[in-house]
């Protein structure tokens, strides 16, 4: 029906969603909210490397419309910086971020 992968990022009190997948025939029904809050809710109590900081934030990237406009809707906002380039040397777009 639909999964996805979340790690603390490189940042000590950052949170990264690598992917949420959710079948199309299982779509609007709130699977992707569902996989959306429980990786959020598994992030914010994950310690890195033994360090007290709890993960305050997420943030993702995604080239996808129909992400993007999920991602908004789940309370993600575009980040300010766009000058981030990616592997190939273009400018990444759909940055976003959320405070948990």
């Amino acid at each position: 029906m639909g999964t996805s992968w979340t790690q603390p990022g490189p940042e000590t009190n950052v949170g990264s969603v690598w992917r949420v997948s959710v079948d199309a025939s299982a779509r609007q029904r709130g699977v992707g909210r569902a996989l959306m809050d429980g990786a959020e809710r598994w992030v914010v109590t994950e310690v890195k490397n033994g360090s007290t900081n709890k993960i305050m934030k997420m943030q993702l990237k995604t080239r996808n419309g129909i992400a993007a406009d999920f991602y908004k809707a789940n309370g993600y906002r575009k980040r300010r910086w766009y000058w981030v380039l990616d592997f190939f040397g273009l400018p990444l777009p759909g940055w976003f971020e959320k405070d948990l």
